[in-house]
């Protein structure tokens, strides 16, 4: 049974944290090499990076798994119809933790720079010109010969 017009199938904001909450348990925890000065190639258990469109995955599984109609938590994130103002504190808060969770671990090397550079949207843009320069050399060109006229001898 569709839900009716103007209602929320997540109904607060609360409740959108404690999706997210239980997206973060969700990650799964990997075990990392990592090179130490003094004590060589270390294993370290860390949790894999979160993202948006993991927690997007993860809402739409979450309500099929409840039983209640697929969700977009794209509408709660983007929010393009100005109906959920109020959960605009929660999605900040959420695009906030991802950003220094991300951005921490890969400081220190625990998750891939590069990688989480371009989920941040810090990875460099590199703009390219092209300006074309008068050849050194001009073509120099050769008139036609025209072979249309006779010539009689």
């Amino acid at each position: 049974m569709a839900r009716p017009f103007g209602t929320k199938i997540i109904e607060t904001p609360e409740e959108l944290w404690n999706m997210f909450q239980e997206y973060l348990n969700s990650l799964e925890v990997l075990k990392m090499e990592v090179p130490h000065v003094k004590l060589g190639t270390v294993i370290i258990h860390t949790q894999e990076p979160p993202t948006m469109e993991g927690f997007k995955y993860f809402g739409s599984n979450y309500f099929e798994i409840k039983g209640k109609d697929s969700v977009t938590l794209s509408n709660y994130i983007e929010n393009r119809s100005n109906s959920y103002d109020d959960y605009y504190v929660i999605v900040t808060r959420i695009k906030d933790y991802i950003y220094k969770h991300n951005f921490s671990r890969a400081a220190v090397g625990i998750y891939k720079e590069s990688l989480i550079a371009k989920q941040l949207g810090l990875s460099e843009k590199i703009i390219q010109t092209v300006f074309t320069e008068q050849p050194l050399f001009p073509d120099r060109r050769i008139p036609k010969l025209d072979v249309s006229q006779n010539h009689s001898d």
